[in-house]
């Protein structure tokens, strides 16, 4: 049986780490509260739209995308690496659902940005020359395919 002092050490423990907040109780700061329109939104807002994707909840996921390319758009401008990520995530969103007119041209604009900033050469400039080829050959467009699959020239 327990003793109690035992039971009153215990007691008074669990009383003590009820009256801290939670994020103190679980060892962590407290966190600030960032404005709707910051970058860290659109990460977040992205990471959720890419589980919802994952989990087939694309009408969940599509507003999520739209909203974190809407922040990207205005914390870096139109033309920013991020934008191009973005608007390849929705593409994808889109391409896995059928809807290769709405994805076309959001892949297009995605390789666009990068190829501009970051140079032909760069691996997210493949991964967008790769999603292209990919959009095409869904669509049974194979001539068209064809010279993503080749632009390392």
């Amino acid at each position: 049986m327990l003793s109690s002092s035992l039971i009153y050490y215990y007691f008074y423990r669990r009383r003590k780490q009820q009256d801290k907040a939670p994020t103190e109780a679980a060892g962590q700061r407290p966190r600030k509260v960032l404005r709707p329109d910051h970058p860290d939104v659109a990460i977040s807002l992205n990471n959720l739209a890419s589980l919802y994707e994952s989990q087939g909840q694309y009408a969940e996921a599509e507003p999520l995308y739209e909203r974190a390319l809407a922040i990207w758009k205005r914390a870096l401008g139109p033309e920013h690496p991020n934008v191009a990520s973005s608007l390849n995530n929705l593409a994808g969103l889109y391409y896995f659902q059928g809807q290769y007119a709405k994805a076309e041209p959001l892949y297009e604009r995605a390789l666009a940005i990068r190829k501009k900033n970051l140079g032909a050469e760069h691996p997210d400039v493949a991964t967008s020359l790769n999603n292209m080829a990919e959009l095409y050959r869904a669509q049974g467009q194979n001539t068209k395919a064809e010279p993503p699959f080749q632009h390392r020239n």
